[in-house]
């Protein structure tokens, strides 16, 4: 377990160690692992889904224009996520996050990246962290 003073006092114990994150956090650390690596959408896509859709509704194919219509919305869901993804990263393997005494900041079942960034950690002590997770979780 890696411990994290942050400089307004929050102290986030991370696990270093893929046996002790669940499943459904292992898949949230993927998924923003991969968009933080720059896999997922941008405009560029939600430009092509729009073209598409057009397209297909111009031809009357329109289960194709409607299986596109689910691509944009997923693709401008991810879009508007404004979470920074190496904190929504960070927030999948955070085990608990010990609060100062003039903390407002209530526990949560589910620490989202937004509770992480919350805590006042610098941009280096989310960098830092991150990265010393993925080398603990890379498969060697």
């Amino acid at each position: 377990m890696l411990q994290l003073e942050t400089p307004t006092g929050y102290v986030l114990t991370v696990t270093d160690t893929i046996r002790d994150v669940s499943a459904g956090n292992y898949l949230r650390f993927s998924q923003a692992c991969s968009r933080e690596a720059g896999l997922g959408s941008d405009m560029r896509d939600a430009n092509s889904h729009l073209r598409r859709i057009g397209m297909f509704q111009g031809a009357k194919k329109y289960d194709a224009a409607t299986e596109e219509w689910n691509n944009l919305m997923l693709c401008l869901n991810n879009l508007e996520s404004g979470e920074s993804t190496k904190a929504e990263a960070l927030a999948t393997v955070v085990i608990s996050i010990a609060q100062p005494a003039d903390s407002t900041l209530e526990g949560k079942p589910v620490i989202t990246g937004a509770d992480v960034l919350a805590t006042g950690l610098t941009q280096q002590q989310l960098e830092e962290t991150l990265d010393a997770v993925k080398k603990n979780f890379s498969v060697n």
